[in-house]
């Protein structure tokens, strides 16, 4: 999800194509979320569905804290994405 946010030209267009901004919704540019820079979650119906790339990325994508989803270089991002699941499992 990182490289279809951040690292343009990396991820293959069919992945960009799924991924989209809330903000880019129509009747959805006035929520928090938006301003937060999620992306949209689609409606998923059965449990498979919970497992397709279309949810899973974006949803995983929008539980990171802001300060992680925010680093632009690849390396940084995995040390910060790293730290933030040890807090997780050993913190919380």
């Amino acid at each position: 999800m990182h490289r279809v946010v951040h690292v343009y030209g990396h991820a293959p267009q069919y992945l960009s194509d799924m991924m989209v901004h809330v903000s880019q919704l129509a009747g959805r540019s006035y929520l928090r979320s938006a301003h937060r820079g999620a992306y949209d979650t689609p409606r998923i119906r059965t449990t498979f569905g919970f497992r397709s790339f279309s949810f899973a990325a974006p949803y995983a994508w929008n539980q990171l804290p802001a300060d992680t989803r925010a680093i632009s270089t690849v390396s940084t991002f995995k040390q910060h994405l790293k730290t933030h699941l040890f807090n997780i499992v050993y913190f919380y």
